[in-house]
């Protein structure tokens, strides 16, 4: 039984932004995380129903400290062009209320070169007020993620 460790051992569930009506603006309902001792980190986004012709859009931002110094997007390939964000759920034409997404965030597409060891998500909900939600989980350094 030495090598059997609790998922507790390995989990951080911490933050989240309560579901409820998210007004047309943007909502940075969490505190930048600190990544150093943990491997990834996940996101889930609960998107409840859309306001009229409204927009909602998450994405992943990192800083090289609790203040948000140099806040820039995660990027998930090896040049920067594509952020590690949710494509832009709608209202407007297409109903793509009530959805749930993860975005997933490891600590290697940080800018670690750079210094950077702090996570946030920032949900933008534009046009109208809008049902959503998030809770963050980070996962502790094990070994290397897939």
């Amino acid at each position: 039984m030495g090598n059997i460790h609790t998922l507790e051992a390995h989990l951080d569930m911490l933050r989240h932004i309560d579901p409820d009506a998210l007004t047309a603006t943007t909502h940075d309902g969490f505190e930048w995380l600190n990544m150093a001792e943990y491997g990834a980190a996940t996101f889930l986004i609960s998107v409840g129903t859309l306001g009229s012709s409204a927009t909602f859009n998450a994405i992943v931002q990192q800083a090289s400290d609790s203040g948000g110094t140099g806040v820039k997007s995660v990027t998930v390939d090896n040049d920067g062009s594509t952020d590690l964000e949710i494509t832009e759920l709608t209202q407007a034409g297409t109903d793509e209320s009530d959805q749930l997404v993860l975005l997933t965030v490891k600590y290697k597409d940080m800018d670690e070169p750079n210094d950077f060891t702090h996570v946030r998500l920032r949900i933008t909900v534009g046009t109208a007020t809008s049902d959503g939600g998030a809770t963050v989980t980070r996962f502790r350094k094990t070994g290397e993620l897939a």
